[in-house]
């Protein structure tokens, strides 16, 4: 059970994170897109 719960937290957290930005990418306000545009690719 413990594994079962280690690895679905995880998981849980990663969907949520891409379902929030696939809903809200158009939402996303152009001075934001700007400041995200100008870091490295790297990150």
């Amino acid at each position: 059970m413990t594994v079962f719960i280690t690895l679905f937290i995880p998981l849980v957290g990663t969907s949520l994170g891409a379902a929030m930005v696939f809903l809200l990418k158009n939402k996303i306000s152009d001075r934001t897109k700007n400041r995200f545009s100008a870091l490295p690719p790297e990150l």
